[in-house]
C-alpha cells in the first residue's frame, strides 16, 4: 500500500479524471504534480487495540468507565475531555424521572 500522501494524490487524480470524462474540467492538473518526499515523523502515541481493551476492562464497573469509553470512541485527548462536566446538560425535573412524583 502506498504511503498516505501518495494515496491522497492518487484519489485526487482519479476524481479529476472522472470529472474530466464528464467534460466538467479541461485538464487534470493533478497529473502535473509530484508528491514530495516526506520526512520520517515521530512515533505514534496512539493506543494499540490491546491497550484500549485493557483500559476498558480495568475501568469496568467504576465511575471512570464512561470517561474511558467516550475518550476511546471519540479519539479525544485527555485535556479536551477533562473540561467536560454536567453543566449545560438538561436536568430532568423530579416528575420527569422514573419513579418521580
Amino acid at each position: 500500500m502506498p504511503p498516505p500522501d501518495e494515496r491522497g494524490n492518487s484519489i485526487l487524480v482519479r476524481a479529476i479524471s472522472r470529472t474530466q470524462a464528464r467534460d466538467k474540467v479541461e485538464r487534470n492538473v493533478a497529473l502535473l504534480c509530484e508528491v514530495p518526499k516526506g520526512e520520517e515523523g515521530r512515533p505514534s502515541k496512539s493506543r494499540t487495540l490491546d491497550q484500549a481493551e485493557a483500559a476498558l476492562k480495568a475501568s469496568e464497573g467504576t465511575a471512570l468507565h464512561a470517561y474511558v469509553v467516550l475518550s476511546l470512541l471519540l479519539g479525544a485527548r485527555t485535556e479536551e475531555l477533562r473540561a467536560l462536566n454536567g453543566n449545560g446538560l438538561p436536568q430532568a425535573a423530579p416528575s420527569d424521572t422514573p419513579g418521580g412524583s
